[in-house]
């Protein structure tokens, strides 16, 4: 559709692309929070373990809790992960199933395609 016809706002095109899990632009989010995680983990540990061996228990403190904070968002990620792996996984099936019973190989493969997506979700 031209975009003198389009009703959508730029900001509800900006929406869109933001929340819609298909863009590349989600992908790309999910990959930066993982670095920050892992990031924050690490920095995180180090300041507890600079803390503890100078003896700067405020500092340790402030560690150990960014490095908890880190891990947890890791592991609610993780599970958010695998739990769209899943999602997928038994989309897959379901479209692989569907279309052998009605001849649709392009159901079928989109099926398969969803089913190996859903295992590497699955893994990651």
């Amino acid at each position: 559709m031209p975009t003198f016809l389009s009703t959508q706002s730029n900001q509800q095109k900006l929406h869109l692309f933001t929340t819609n899990p298909k863009t590349p632009y989600h992908h790309f989010k999910k990959m930066t929070e993982r670095i920050q995680n892992t990031a924050n983990s690490y920095i995180g540990g180090a300041k507890q373990t600079v803390g503890e061996t100078l003896g700067y228990s405020d500092l340790a403190a402030n560690g150990a809790s960014q490095k908890a904070q880190a891990d947890a968002a890791q592991a609610a990620a993780d599970a958010k992960t695998h739990a769209e792996g899943v999602g997928h996984k038994v989309q897959g099936n379901v479209q692989q199933t569907v279309g052998s019973a009605t001849g649709n190989t392009s159901m079928e493969a989109r099926g398969h395609a969803n089913e190996v997506k859903g295992d590497i979700e699955r893994k990651v």
